[in-house]
């Protein structure tokens, strides 16, 4: 039956994107049961979680905290929201993903519910990528930029920066106090 054959290609076709996409890739149904997930949100959760099994609901990561580090329980999660139909997707949701051994990743997430004929909600897919390394680069460029803050104001000499363009960007208070108050300072 040619249907029945070009319908085992297209599965075949689904399963390759699924599993070999860079992206962590999961669906649930309406209780958040986890039914597929690829390769990428095993390496990304840090374990293999059990397909249809009740105890692993809404996501297969061993616990989560919002950004600003507090806990989030899998009930208060973007992907129950969807599941519930408060919200009808989720665009880039920032979550802080610990894994069974305790390290931590931060992940950006986007959720979108599934539904049938009908317009009902059957469950949801969730992708999600891995932002830890540029969430350490900005936490890197804060503390270098403090820290040069910090030089610039405590400096026992006159000190000032200029852009590119050598338009005079900033000033420690000793040129101030030497130069006065500096026409065109920019941020001033």
């Amino acid at each position: 039956n040619q249907s029945a054959v070009a319908l085992h290609e297209s599965e075949q076709r689904f399963r390759a994107l699924f599993d070999l996409g860079p992206i962590g890739t999961y669906t649930t149904d309406t209780s958040g049961t986890l039914m597929e997930f690829n390769r990428c949100a095993v390496e990304l959760w840090g374990r293999e979680p059990a397909r249809n099994s009740t105890e692993e609901i809404f996501c297969g990561s061993y616990k989560l905290q919002r950004p600003d580090g507090t806990l989030l329980p899998h009930a208060e999660t973007p992907v129950f929201a969807v599941l519930m139909g408060a919200v009808d997707r989720v665009r880039d949701a920032e979550i802080i993903m610990e894994r069974p051994d305790g390290s931590r990743i931060t992940i950006i997430s986007n959720i979108v519910p599934l539904k049938n004929e009908r317009g009902e909600i059957t469950g949801m897919m969730n992708c999600f990528y891995d932002i830890t390394p540029r969430k350490e680069l900005e936490h890197s460029l804060r503390r270098s930029a403090a820290q040069f803050e910090t030089l610039l104001r405590a400096a026992p000499l006159g000190l000032y920066v200029v852009d590119a363009d050598f338009r005079l960007c900033d000033a420690n208070p000793i040129s101030i106090k030497v130069f006065g108050d500096i026409p065109g300072l920019i941020g001033r």
